[in-house]
């Protein structure tokens, strides 16, 4: 099986596990072929799309490659990691550029992302109101806020529920957040909810669910604590008493003052920086 290489890292991952990749059809999921020419990179990403880039050439032992001409746009690629030929993770992507050279070397260069990119493809508009992330027990009820977040709105009124959500940290299941959207795709929404909420969306692309994690959910505690006292192998400090405010104006609209609420005038004085030993002795 080919190798995977994250080009972010430059080293090859995961050498325990093999991967495999299949070119699927994308309307019934069959698989159309194997690829195991294929010469893969893969990129991984937080918050953001997975991608893999992978070449297939035109000859193999110059025998002209039956896979060369079956990729196509828009075809799934699925790819498997296994250990001892047991598969244990699956995920689909997207083909979404094929370039082709035109030298005497023929092959293709395909790069693809994760599946849930397709979520680009659909859009909410005109969606305002108070909302939470997501409600595990109600549908989405345009009428009652209490029901449906906006992800039960995506799931259920853009994605037609072929899509769900298996998992949601506790801690996010009673934050609201006020939403006021124009025009937005999918997956620009899920990446501002991930800031509005401080939390992870994780996809399963193979069996179509969804994770939402807090951060605090993220990972495992290994113990380790870093500090300026174990990791830091220099620091400086620069003092500019330039910087040093003592005296606040406060003006507002057509020169309002707040003299009339406070003793000392339009401004406000704080010498805490001074309040120590080394001026008051």
């Amino acid at each position: 099986m080919p190798e995977i290489e994250d080009l972010t890292l430059g080293k090859i991952l995961d050498k325990s596990y093999n991967y495999c990749l299949s070119l699927v059809h994308p309307g019934t999921k069959q698989i159309i072929s194997r690829l195991p020419e294929a010469m893969v990179t893969y990129k991984p990403a937080l918050k953001d799309i997975d991608e893999i880039d992978f070449v297939i050439p035109y000859y193999i032992n110059n025998i002209i490659n039956p896979n060369f001409n079956r990729i196509k746009p828009n075809y799934l690629i699925l790819l498997e990691k296994k250990v001892n030929n047991t598969t244990i993770k699956s995920e689909y992507y997207i083909i979404n550029k094929i370039v082709s050279s035109d030298n005497s070397t023929l092959f293709k260069q395909i790069s693809c992302y994760s599946y849930e990119y397709t979520f680009k493809k659909k859009v909410v508009r005109g969606f305002k109101g108070t909302r939470k992330l997501y409600d595990p027990n109600n549908s989405f009820d345009f009428n009652d806020i209490t029901k449906g977040g906006i992800i039960n709105y995506i799931l259920e009124k853009k994605l037609y529920n072929s899509w769900t959500v298996d998992y949601i940290s506790p801690t996010l299941l009673n934050l609201y957040r006020n939403f006021d959207i124009s025009q937005s795709d999918l997956l620009d929404i899920i990446r501002d909810c991930e800031n509005y909420f401080n939390c992870i969306f994780e996809f399963d692309t193979f069996n179509r669910t969804i994770k939402i994690k807090s951060y605090d959910d993220i990972g495992e505690n290994k113990g380790l604590i870093i500090s300026d006292m174990n990791l830091l192998k220099s620091i400086s400090e620069n003092i500019n008493t330039n910087e040093v405010i003592t005296r606040l104006y406060v003006y507002g609209n057509d020169g309002l003052s707040i003299a009339r609420i406070n003793p000392q005038g339009d401004y406000i004085d704080n010498f805490d920086i001074y309040k120590n030993l080394n001026y008051m002795p």
